[in-house]
Parts: structure tokens; sequence; C-alpha cells
């Protein structure tokens, strides 16, 4: 999905230098390419804080996210996680997170 401007607050923030970069960084717009096609992430859990780092990733750009979570999902997980419908319960959290973010 490319949407006009969807990347515009991301490419201002990795088209700039600042006090949190290295001496050597150069600011570039292959940057955000590289986040999308060839860097990886590996978030292990995928609970509370897990469906938001996720969200988080996918919408700040990063194509390439595995997620790892052997727990099953419960009915007390679907008011706090997002990701999470009715028909997930006792599925794992890593296909339904995967299932909803693609």
């Amino acid at each position: 999905m490319d949407v006009p401007g969807r990347w515009k607050g991301l490419d201002f923030l990795l088209n700039r230098s600042g006090n949190i970069t290295g001496p050597d960084f150069e600011p570039d717009p292959a940057v955000r390419e590289f986040l999308h096609d060839s860097c990886r992430v590996l978030c292990v859990g995928a609970g509370g804080l897990g469906c938001e780092l996720l969200k988080d990733l996918a919408l700040t750009g990063f194509g390439n996210i595995d997620v790892i979570d052997m727990d099953t999902i419960d009915v007390s997980n679907l008011n706090r996680q997002f990701l999470f419908r009715y028909a997930s319960l006792l599925r794992l959290p890593s296909r339904c997170c995967t299932h909803r973010m693609s």
C-alpha cells in the first residue's frame, strides 16, 4: 500500500543529522528502502507490549519482522491486545500477528 505522504514523518527523521547519530552518519533516502527491504527485526513476545511494538515497527516501515511467542491467546488478552480477535482464541499469537499485520 503506497499512500501519498505516508512516509513524510519517517523521511523527516531519517534524512537529517541529529544529536543521536554517529559522526559518520550521512542522511540518505535509501535508509527507508533499507528498513523495508533488508533490515530484519525479531520481536520476542506478542503480548501487551509486543502488540504495540509490532504495530509501531510495521508503521515505521520495517518490512521483515519475525515474531516468537509460544503462548496461546486467552479471552483475557482480547481487551488489551488489539491484534487479536475472538476467532484468535487458543491460537499462537505469532501466527495471528503475522496474519493481521500482512
